[in-house]
């Protein structure tokens, strides 16, 4: 039995000095990968890739019953996410949120006056 507890305790003991480097806290978070949303029969998926917390990518958004490609630049400081995402009618949106989870952001989206509340899933 004290030899049981002896070889339970060194492979407990040689588990807590692992050399895992995998992060599980926002500084884990990026926003490099595929990100889908939608919101009231409209949606937005983008690829991104962050670089530091320099965010930039492209994707389409669909809207109103069109497709439209859309480019993303922004900045991403876990837990907070700024994008803003261009339209080839010159429009532009703005999505400021924060991370729920390393693949889940939540936020509102704003298009000129209008506001709402907006989330995107990695993929």
């Amino acid at each position: 039995m004290q030899r049981m507890a002896c070889l339970t305790l060194a492979i407990v003991l040689a588990a807590c000095g692992s050399s895992d480097t995998t992060h599980t806290g926002p500084s884990a978070f990026t926003f490099t990968g595929t990100w889908a949303g939608t919101a009231d029969g409209d949606s937005v998926t983008v690829t991104a890739q962050q670089t530091d917390s320099i965010v930039s990518g492209t994707g389409s958004a669909f809207i109103l019953g069109q497709s439209f490609p859309i480019t993303v630049t922004g900045t991403s400081a876990p837990p907070n996410i700024i994008l803003t995402g261009n339209l080839p009618c010159a429009q532009t949106v703005t999505f400021t949120g924060t991370y729920v989870s390393a693949d889940s952001v939540t936020g509102i989206l704003t298009q000129g006056a209008s506001s709402f509340a907006f989330g995107l899933k990695k993929h």
